[in-house]
């Protein structure tokens, strides 16, 4: 479902270091002492992130913004910027931001909330597939069953593919 987990992991560290959140770490004893002795790197990193913040918020407020929060319209057309990370997660962050000062915060799906907080981009293949249709199942109460036959089908497609070499031994044998 997610083929690099430590992605995952170094992404939200990422995102924390270079985010106006990242200054917290100057509150450390260690950190203070680093930068008395010459090395700026936390203040270097919360000041892009927070550059980087400051600049998607401007664009989700300007006639660049797509519909969706990964959009740009650039020329009339848009533009999925989800490759483009770790920029995607900061117009992500600043489309929350937009809408939780207009009032919208309830448009916001779950699957855009796990794309924009992670950094996963899984537009294609089974990983997206199995995302959009748990998702889409848990969301309705009545449809739990088939969220959870769709993670037994998934689960069935993974181990058949491990198995492919068993069934040339049983083709060979029968």
């Amino acid at each position: 479902l997610l083929p690099f987990p430590r992605f995952l992991v170094n992404s939200m560290q990422f995102q924390f270091d270079y985010s106006p959140l990242g200054a917290f770490k100057l509150l450390s004893s260690q950190e203070r002492l680093a930068i008395k002795g010459g090395d700026m790197k936390t203040i270097s990193k919360a000041l892009l992130g927070t550059a980087m913040l400051t600049t998607a918020y401007q664009i989700r407020n300007s006639e660049f913004a797509g519909e969706k929060w990964y959009e740009l319209n650039v020329g009339g057309k848009p533009i999925d910027t989800r490759a483009y990370n770790p920029f995607a997660s900061y117009l992500f962050v600043a489309d929350v931001i937009k809408k939780a000062r207009d009032g919208t915060l309830y448009k916001l799906g779950t699957n855009d909330i796990i794309q924009g907080l992670f950094s996963t981009n899984l537009r294609a293949g089974s990983g997206l597939y199995v995302v959009d249709r748990v998702l889409e199942a848990f969301a309705d109460e009545s449809k739990t069953e088939k969220a959870v036959n769709i993670l037994k089908q998934f689960g069935g497609e993974v181990a058949a593919g491990f198995l492919t070499p068993v069934k040339q031994v049983r083709d060979f044998l029968y």
